[in-house]
């Protein structure tokens, strides 16, 4: 458990570091006017609050666990030999929980829980969010990554001829 919660520290230092990074490098780049600067500062730091938000949302929701209302007394052959329970259709047992997860779709290392039935569309949603705001920093990086690698072209150019 102590490796699970130190890499979801890990994933929210990464985060902050991203956020940073874009700060300091890609939006001095632009030369944006003040307006155009906190415009820009205003939307990053709304889309980092929604990130972080929904990132506590997919670790802290509880993914699901089967209940007395969610067996199906018909289906009696259904038994999780470790809970010692009857479980429903599309509940799997986590070794890493040790528990039984309604609709489980994996036991994800960076949110130290299992992805279940309550807390998948958190999970879509920072999935998605997280995956925003690694593209909008990459295009902002891309302008100086190309300046980068022109400016290194033309000295390896300038070695070659002399």
């Amino acid at each position: 458990q102590a490796c699970g919660w130190s890499l979801v520290l890990l994933m929210n230092l990464f985060i902050a570091f991203q956020m940073d990074g874009f700060w300091r490098l890609s939006l001095p780049w632009f030369a944006l006017q003040p307006l155009g600067s906190f415009i820009v500062k205003l939307g990053s730091v709304s889309l980092f609050i929604l990130i972080e938000f929904f990132y506590a949302c997919a670790s802290l929701v509880d993914p699901g666990s089967p209940g007395k209302k969610d067996v199906i007394s018909d289906k009696s052959d259904r038994w999780c030999n470790y809970c010692m329970a009857p479980k429903p259709d599309r509940c799997h047992h986590c070794s890493t929980c040790r528990r039984c997860v309604l609709r489980m779709d994996h036991h994800c290392i960076f949110t130290n829980s299992c992805v279940g039935l309550r807390n998948q569309p958190h999970f879509l949603v920072f999935v998605f969010l997280t995956m925003c705001g690694s593209g909008l920093s990459a295009l902002a990086a891309a302008p100086q990554i190309t300046a980068a690698m022109a400016l290194s072209g033309e000295r390896t150019m300038r070695q070659v001829h002399l």
